[in-house]
């Protein structure tokens, strides 16, 4: 399993999906690290072909006190 930061991903969005295709036909997967730490879509999320998302821990510090930070992290 490959990770790689968010930024990272969407600073050439056109040419890591066209890598990330590349390495999936060799058998890789992906892990999106800490989402949600730049200035971050979820839009992006339908253009990046990753396996797992790693919320950044500023969604899930307050899960259990606020309604906003359990439905981004759901």
């Amino acid at each position: 399993m490959l990770r790689i930061t968010e930024t990272s991903a969407i600073s050439n969005l056109n040419e890591r999906e066209n890598s990330f295709e590349r390495m999936r036909a060799m058998g890789c997967s992906f892990s999106l690290d800490d989402f949600g730490t730049g200035m971050s879509s979820i839009a992006y999320l339908k253009h990046l072909p990753v396996d797992f998302i790693k919320i950044d821990g500023a969604f899930v510090k307050e899960i259990l006190n606020s309604k906003v930070d359990r439905a981004m992290s759901r």
